[in-house]
């Protein structure tokens, strides 16, 4: 059968929308149902990382069937039932020091204030973090030995624009103000001090070298 405006729906983003988010309004169990799916290949080359949409990107959606119940209302006929799909998500990322050393087998814990959970593990042989979120997550604490990060796991613009790299740069503990609109001196200072720490002209620009650091220690 043929794609038809009945069964796809087409969703623009608005700020604040990641593609865990977009599943869970759609009704769907798994982000990668509707980011994979052959209408959507224009915006995974456009976004290669699901999660990182910035307003006005198209995202076509499978529209799902409503589950229809045998069960009978107060006159007897048959209603329908909508089915919530929990929406679950991974966090993977490695961790490094300032000379860019992984930190392996380190212990940490891992909190969801929204969810009032928490998981201790360690990072494994190449520093890296691998753990499932439940859903609905959209930040989480992180405890390393007597440092506490908090990271924003649900909406974050793309790496090059303003609030992207300004969210990275709080998620690694080099900025500690609200996210600004326009690049602002707290940012400045911010971007010098993740240069210098990794060896980067201190320019307190967001140039290539800086915004590639910063995606290969932030992870995406």
């Amino acid at each position: 059968m043929p794609d038809s405006e009945e069964r796809h729906k087409l969703h623009v983003c608005r700020d604040g929308d990641w593609m865990g988010k977009i599943s869970r309004d759609f009704n769907h169990a798994d982000p990668g149902t509707i980011y994979d799916h052959e209408k959507n290949s224009y915006l995974r080359e456009k976004r290669p990382e699901r999660n990182l949409l910035a307003r006005g990107d198209e995202v076509w959606v499978p529209v799902l069937p409503t589950a229809e119940f045998p069960t009978k209302g107060k006159n007897g006929g048959p209603i329908s039932i909508s089915v919530t799909r929990a929406v679950r998500e991974r966090i993977t990322t490695r961790l490094q020091n300032n000379e860019g050393e992984s930190l392996t087998n380190l212990d940490y814990t891992l909190r969801h204030p929204e969810q009032d959970e928490e998981v201790s593990a360690s990072t494994g042989g190449e520093g890296q973090v691998d753990q499932e979120l439940p859903p609905g997550v959209e930040y989480l604490t992180v405890e390393l030995g007597e440092k506490v990060m908090t990271w924003n796991m649900g909406y974050m613009d793309p790496p090059r624009t303003v609030s992207g790299y300004a969210n990275r740069l709080k998620n690694l503990g080099y900025f500690n103000h609200d996210i600004p609109e326009k690049k602002n001196m707290e940012l400045y200072r911010a971007l010098r001090r993740f240069q210098e720490d990794n060896d980067l002209s201190p320019t307190g620009n967001a140039d290539t070298p800086t915004i590639d650091k910063l995606i290969e220690l932030h992870g995406c």
